[in-house]
């Protein structure tokens, strides 16, 4: 694989704690060839198609994650000025233990989102090398680079959802589900983590969560295609 590594220049403001990394003046772009790895710090980005920066800004900041089914392991945000889109390829987030916030080590996702947007969003697939502290993910399909950040789930993370056979429970305790219909009965309940809904009927169910340990409760909406 081959490697692009660029010299920048820091600029630090005080005012709005950030480190200025990368910049690309308007009129002019960066273009990164494809299955070249292209290094900015602790983040790096392999495209798997030639990919273009343009008119950007690229930072490192404290910006927060605030989002209910979140928490923020890093207080570091890597942020586009203005968001690139069509992105298919690899991103992979190096960090050091000591920059993680109180986080358990384990069940850490790269978070990202479009800057013109206040959610942010996950792929179930990421890879942890717990030897070089690095969350590896590959994006098949087009994303949205705007702001990246890693985080990890605050209570349960239930996926795909809409789905057509197994739905994931992602949660980094012991618990008991419970399915419910509609109507309020109860069709499943498990231990484990996967739950085949194959053969159940079309339409939307509610999905109970019970840590066994405190015994709290998360609900979520089920939608079985």
């Amino acid at each position: 694989m081959k490697s692009v590594f660029l010299l920048f220049c820091f600029f630090i403001s005080a005012l709005q704690a950030q480190k200025f990394l990368v910049s690309v003046t308007d009129g002019s772009f960066v273009t990164i060839s494809k299955n070249t790895s292209f290094f900015v710090e602790d983040l790096t980005i392999t495209p798997s198609d030639t990919f273009i920066i343009s008119d950007n800004l690229f930072r490192e900041n404290n910006t927060e994650l605030v989002q209910d089914v979140w928490n923020q392991c890093v207080d570091k945000t890597y942020t586009f000025s203005r968001s690139q889109k069509q992105f298919k390829g690899s991103i992979a987030f190096n960090y050091k233990h000591a920059e993680l916030d109180s986080s358990d080590e384990g069940g850490m996702y790269i978070a990202m989102r479009d800057n013109s947007s206040s959610s942010w969003f996950f792929t179930s697939d990421s890879n942890q090398d717990f030897v070089e502290n690095k969350i590896l993910v590959n994006y098949t399909e087009d994303v949205i680079l705007g702001q990246i950040t890693l985080a990890y789930p605050n209570g349960p993370l239930i996926y795909p959802n809409p789905l057509l056979d197994v739905l994931n429970i992602n949660f980094n305790a012991p618990s008991y589900k419970r399915l419910y219909n509609f109507n309020g009965v109860i069709c499943f309940q498990t231990e484990d983590d996967t739950i085949n809904l194959s053969d159940f009927s079309s339409g939307t169910y509610l999905l109970e969560i019970i840590s066994k340990e405190k015994g709290q409760r998360w609900y979520k909406k089920i939608i079985k295609m």
